[in-house]
Parts: structure tokens; sequence; C-alpha cells
């Protein structure tokens, strides 16, 4: 028998499908390598479930028995992941759930209760945060649903119902009474610094792939303005401030326990908006950088930010500081590079600003991960033809960013889309054709390619392999986008054929297997 657990708290894909409609189980963790083609962007990924291990230490700390399982670092499919939890010791599953990821997150719920009809499930997240009553209406097979702040909540479940109480005046739940009605109870925050640190049991796994571990230095965005962004509701359902911050000291402890345990020399602060507003929240990060200095840590930090906090981050000369204290790398949310769009999004940023910032990073040597909404339902071909061409300018590659796609949230469905349900599977979701035809075609190259990504050898490839690929990608981009623009006819058939003999020509020195085309399946034959 094994050894009984409390809780055991369930992580899986935030997007199954990222790989395709066709080739939605594809494995996760292995794929981030052939995403990145193991370039300079690839280092700044971490695959830690933050959220769950975060809640885990909590738990522990109240001297509870977790178990995390986790989809993505434990490379689990739906089938593996729902026969792991089947045969734990366990009667209480607390889920992460997204709306991309809702199907099979509930067919794995029912599971659980056909085999297990005594199990509590919880959810919790963002999207159930938003979206509780609807969700808790549907699902039947969902108990209660965390609202906000999750870090104390499974704590207090768990004390109630060791005393025998009703779990049902626990801050920050929501559940149906005895009538069906939905009821939510009163919510609260947390103070991050009285926070015990983050569990790492899956660090060494994540150290041996070549990601970075991450740190959780603020929760929320000082801004929540962009119309896409899930946030301002999220923050106004759960009642919480906008951010709140760590303290400096707080952050530092941490990075140093880091180092001494796992010796680590990168790391990737996974905030939503590090850097906060232009008054406290940059203080607070000049604070950070200056003590990173003064202690003489040495790490390569990956942050997100926007570009507003840049632009004034360069207008009052920080950069310097920033690089200094070992920031190689930002992740911003340009989102689009379109006027229009621009403020369409209520980006409050233009593209000569854009312009500038990417400029003045570069020139501080300061690489950049652009956030960058390639597709979504209202683009012309032009839109998405700039946005490509950010890309370039960039010098940024991965093989997902020709099809990266809006997920269409509740708020902006209500404000732009007369509240329809739009999917990026329907047929309806782009309303201009052309636009339609170039992501379809895109999608074709892009679930050719990976495959051939997948075989590299990643310690053959040079940077010269990679501008090569990178070339082909664009390439092809080019001439489904020229076709279009000039109602020339095209075979995408053909020269996706020709593309694949071309590539796989090139890359034999650095295949790491053979792949063979064989009707739909794909076999590999490992080279001896």
């Amino acid at each position: 028998m094994k050894d009984k657990k409390d809780i055991t708290l369930v992580g899986f894909a935030v997007n199954p499908e990222a790989a395709g409609k066709e080739n939605k189980y594809y494995n996760f963790l292995d794929s981030i390598g052939a995403k990145f083609l193991y370039n300079k962007f690839f280092d700044t990924y971490t695959t830690e479930p933050m959220a769950l291990l975060h809640i885990a230490a909590q738990l522990k700390n109240a001297n509870y028995k977790v178990e995390v399982v986790d989809g993505i670092i434990e490379s689990l499919s739906k089938e593996e992941l729902t026969k792991k939890l089947l045969e734990s010791n366990c009667d209480t599953f607390a889920f992460t759930l997204y709306d991309t990821s809702e199907e099979d997150i509930i067919d794995i719920m029912k599971e659980i209760k056909k085999h297990k009809p005594r199990a509590t499930i919880l959810t919790g997240g963002p999207y159930p945060t938003m979206e509780y009553e609807k969700i808790l209406k549907k699902y039947d097979v969902i108990d209660y649903i965390t609202i906000g702040d999750g870090d104390q909540v499974y704590i207090n479940y768990l004390n109630a119902i060791n005393k025998n109480e009703s779990p049902l005046n626990i801050k920050n739940l929501a559940y149906r009474d005895k009538n069906g009605s939905v009821i939510v109870t009163e919510r609260e925050v947390v103070n991050l610094d009285e926070q015990v640190p983050t569990d790492r049991m899956f660090a060494e796994k994540v150290i041996d792939k070549g990601f970075s571990l991450g740190v959780n230095t603020s929760r929320g965005c000082a801004h929540a303005s962009c119309s896409f962004c899930y946030l301002k509701d999220y923050q106004s359902v759960s009642c919480q401030p906008k951010i709140r911050y760590r303290s400096p000291e707080n952050v530092i402890n941490e990075l140093q326990d880091l180092i001494e345990t796992f010796h680590i020399d990168k790391v990737t602060f996974c905030d939503d908006d590090f850097f906060g507003t232009n008054t406290e929240g940059l203080k607070r990060a000049c604070e950070i950088f200056k003590l990173l200095i003064e202690k003489d840590i040495k790490l390569s930090i990956y942050a997100i930010g926007r570009v507003k906090t840049m632009q004034y981050m360069i207008e009052h000369n920080m950069l310097p500081l920033m690089k200094q204290a070992g920031i190689s790398c930002v992740y911003l949310g340009f989102d689009s590079y379109n006027d229009d769009i621009l403020k369409r999004y209520q980006k409050g940023c233009t593209v000569s600003e854009i312009d500038n910032v990417v400029s003045a990073l570069h020139e501080n040597g300061i690489r950049i991960n652009p956030g960058l909404i390639t597709f979504e339902p209202i683009l012309n071909i032009d839109h998405v033809k700039n946005n490509i061409e950010l890309f370039k300018k960039l010098g940024y590659y991965d093989a997902y960013m020709f099809t990266r796609v809006l997920v269409i949230l509740p708020q902006m469905r209500k404000k732009y889309f007369n509240d329809e349900e739009l999917d990026i599977y329907d047929n309806e979701y782009f309303r201009d054709p052309q636009t339609k035809i170039l992501f379809e075609e895109l999608s074709k190259y892009r679930d050719m390619v990976l495959p051939i990504y997948r075989a590299i050898d990643k310690n053959k490839i040079t940077e010269e392999d990679r501008q090569y690929l990178y070339a082909e990608h664009y390439k092809f981009f080019d001439y489904i986008y020229n076709s279009l623009k000039h109602n020339k006819e095209f075979n995408t058939n053909e020269y996706i054929l020709k593309c694949k003999n071309r590539i796989m020509e090139h890359i034999q020195p650095i295949y790491e297997r053979e792949y063979f085309d064989e009707g739909k399946t794909l076999q590999r034959r490992i080279k001896k």
C-alpha cells in the first residue's frame, strides 16, 4: 500500500493542443527544445509547476502529506496521468484548470469520481476564479473552487475535515449549496513575505534538461489594462490588489539559497509584471538590482516587463544598472506591430515607441523575448506580415511563432465579439478569408517541421544551422503571403515537400534519429 497522502495537486498542459489539432499529445517537455531549436531563448524556459509547488510548500509547512502530479514536468499523457491518480492512496485532488485544457481535465476528474466515489475534487486558478459560477453549474464532478489566492485554502480545508467541521466557512471558496445555488465565501489575500519558499521537488530534473528554475517575486500586474488579458477580471472577482511585491531582501535570500543548494547560474522571474509601477515597483526593482551587485550574485536573469516601463527606464537611465545586475533577457508584451491593433489592445504605445525600446535594449546587450499575437480574428494578412517583421527585427525565432493565436477570453468576447464563443478550430474564427488561409498553410509547415526539429541532436546544432532553418520558415511565410497578396495560385503541399527535402539534406549531420513518413504514422529508427 502506498503512503497515504492528505492531498494530491494536479497539473496538466496549459494548452494540450499547442502542437496542432491532430498531434495534441506530443511530449510537451521534450518538445521545448524543438520549439526553440536549443537557441539563446531555450535556457530562459522554466518547466516547474510554480503554483502547485508553492501551495505544496505551504501544505508541507503545515505538516500535511502532499503529492504533486504534473503532466508537463513528468511527461505524462492524459491516460498516464489518469492512471497515476487512480493508483494513488489519496481521496482529495486539487487540479489546475484552464479553458484550453477544460475538456481533458474534466474527463480525468470523472474517471476519479467513477473509481473513487468518495473523493473530493477542487480546482483553482485564474480561469476557474473568473468562471466559477458557470463551471460549478456545468460540472457536478467539481466540489469546490478556490477563488484567487489558494495558498491557505487547502490547509484550511484539510484542517476543517480533520476536525469534522464544515469547510463551507473557509475563505476564498466557491461551492454549491443543497439547493444547487452557487455560494462564494469571504475573500482575502496573502502576504507574500509570510509564505514559505517554493518547494523544489523537480529542481534536479529542470536543471538537467537545461531549463531555468523559476522564482515569483510578485503577484499580479500593476496595470492589467490590455483588452485581451484576464487579469483585470481575475483581480476584481478575487478582490486582489493589482500587484503585491515580495521585499527585495526576501527575494535575494531565496536566490542565495537556490545558488547554495543547486549551484544555479541562471533564473527566471515568473512574475506577470516584475517591474510593477513606475513608483514603488521600479524602486523595488532597483533595490533588488543593487543587492544583486552588492552581494556579488552572479546570475543570468530573465524577467517580464512592459514596453511603457522600459520607456520610463530608458528615460531615467536605468538600463545600465539592470544589465549590471544580471538581467540578460526580458519578455515584453508588444502584442502587435500595428498601430491600429495596439490601440485596440489598449497598449498605450506605438510602433515607433516599440522601435525605440528595441534599439535601447539591444544597445545595452539585453535580449528580448517578444509577446506577440501573430493571429487573431480581425487581422488581415498585412497585420500578420507586420507582426512577423517584428520577430525578424528582434532576431527571435521559435517554431510556433508563425501560428500564435489569441485565445478569446470572456471579457474580450463581450467587448469585441458580441459574446460569441470563438475557438481557433472553428471555421468562423477568422473574419478575413485570406487570413484564415494564411494560418492554415502556416500550420501545415509547422506540423511538417516539428518532428524534424525534435530529431536534432542539441549538442551538434550550430548557430549557422539555426539561421538556415529560420530562413526556410520565413521563406515559406513570404511565399504564402505574397501569393495571397497578389492573388497568385500556389501549391503548398508541393512547396512544403521541397522545403522538407532541403532541410533533411542540410541537417543530416546533426540528426539524432532518422524519421520516415509511412502514411500518417511517424516512425523512428535510432542510428547505430
